[in-house]
C-alpha cells in the first residue's frame, strides 16, 4: 500500500466529525429551545408542569 492510501481516511473521518458535531449542536438547540418555550407559557400560566414535563421527555421514548 502506498502512503497515500493510508491518509484518504483522516480527511473522511475529519468530515465526518464536523457533520455529527453539527447535528449534535442543531438537537441541542432545539432541546433547549423547546425547554424555553414551555417556561415561558408556564409563567404566563397557558400550560403546566406536566405538560412541559412530558415536552421534555416524550423524545426519549420515542
Amino acid at each position: 500500500m502506498s502512503a497515500a492510501s493510508h491518509r484518504r481516511p483522516l480527511p473522511d473521518a475529519i468530515r465526518l466529525a464536523r457533520s455529527t458535531r453539527k447535528t449534535i449542536v442543531i438537537n441541542i438547540a432545539i432541546a433547549v429551545g423547546l425547554k424555553l418555550v414551555f417556561l415561558v407559557l408556564a409563567v404566563f400560566g397557558l400550560t403546566n408542569l406536566w405538560t412541559a414535563i412530558i415536552a421534555d421527555t416524550a423524545p426519549l421514548y420515542s
